[in-house]
């Protein structure tokens, strides 16, 4: 009796600390077949199968462990994977990979996680920011930098206000190792949304290369459609060149059933060097997604983008275009 009464204490107390922390394993496949085609390239259309149609094929672990007066240490390992090839893992959780606290104050994030740039601007990209279908040409950022520190604050009135930096630990130009700094907020009311943010990334140790986005967008959902849009302005300088770029883009979501959704979308960029037009891109393209049930999605779409150097007037434009059919599942 003395025995079972021991043993049976000890799963009690070693249910109530599983109960008081969590880890969860998730994930995405997500495969698709179809035909790209790019003129500056080649003039060959190359069919393929090729994953992260509408999401970025992915598997992950996250976590939380409750330490009691509302703090938590939080936990995410997020690695990219191809199942068209069955290659991935073994670049780590090249992803994001982050350990942190949160409670009253809002959360830390130690480690490589999203900017707080990319918080605020991704959600309002076009086409339901389908990976393989925005439509949103322009100066590329960093959006998932190493060795950074980044702040989530409590929400406000619907407000929340979002910050990161960076270490440019070793000084290179390399993706993920520049001095990043990102202020970013949004305010959410009901079918509403509005946000603005601003990145600045120091490219080599002289501080002569930089790159630098700034952007303002919102959101709203009228029931019968829903439309976003961003625009965003940025430079980037290489030594004396400094090259500055304007964008927009915009898109449109109408739901056809409960099931089944299409959405549209454009954006525009036009880069400039002291003034002088250098590049303008100009894209398009739609949508259609079908949900089999809450974790599957079959989806087919289209995007074309046209691209035209506008240093020397006369020189054809070039296009790139993309036709695809898939599957998504998430669990």
């Amino acid at each position: 009796m003395k025995k079972t009464l021991i043993a049976a204490a000890v799963l009690a107390a070693s249910g109530a600390a599983m109960a008081q922390s969590s880890v969860q394993i998730y994930g995405t496949v997500d495969l698709w077949v179809g035909s790209t085609k790019d003129t500056a390239v080649s003039n060959q259309r190359t069919t393929k199968i090729d994953s992260s149609g509408l999401d970025t094929a992915k598997l992950g672990f996250r976590g939380s462990e409750d330490l009691g007066g509302g703090l938590k240490a939080n936990f995410n390992l997020e690695a990219q994977i191809s199942p068209d090839t069955g290659v991935g893992l073994n670049n780590g959780f090249n992803r994001i990979s982050w350990l942190g606290l949160s409670g009253g104050f809002g959360e830390v994030q130690l480690g490589k996680v999203w900017s707080a740039f990319d918080d605020a601007f991704f959600p309002l990209l076009n086409n339901k920011a389908a990976i393989g279908f925005i439509v949103a040409p322009g100066l590329t950022y960093n959006d998932r930098p190493n060795n950074s520190i980044k702040y989530i604050s409590p929400e406000f009135g619907g407000f929340t206000a979002t910050g990161s930096f960076s270490l440019g630990e070793n000084g290179t130009a390399t993706r993920g190792n520049s001095n990043i700094s990102s202020l970013a907020g949004t305010y959410a009311a009901d079918a509403f949304t509005i946000s603005a943010a601003t990145q600045t990334e120091k490219l080599l140790s002289t501080g002569e290369d930089k790159r630098a986005n700034s952007f303002i967008g919102g959101s709203y959902d009228f029931g019968v459609v829903s439309v976003v849009g961003t625009i965003k302005r940025g430079e980037e300088t290489t030594g004396a060149t400094e090259v500055k770029f304007n964008e927009y883009q915009f898109g449109v979501v109408a739901p056809l059933s409960d099931v089944m959704d299409v959405s549209f979308g454009y954006g525009r960029s036009q880069s400039k060097i002291a003034g002088i037009d250098q590049e303008k891109i100009a894209s398009f393209g739609a949508l259609l997604t079908y949900s089999l049930s809450k974790r599957t999605t079959l989806y087919t779409g289209f995007t074309r983008a046209k691209t035209t150097d506008q240093t020397v007037p006369g020189t054809p434009s070039t296009t790139a275009t993309l036709y695809a059919a898939g599957i998504n599942h998430n669990f």
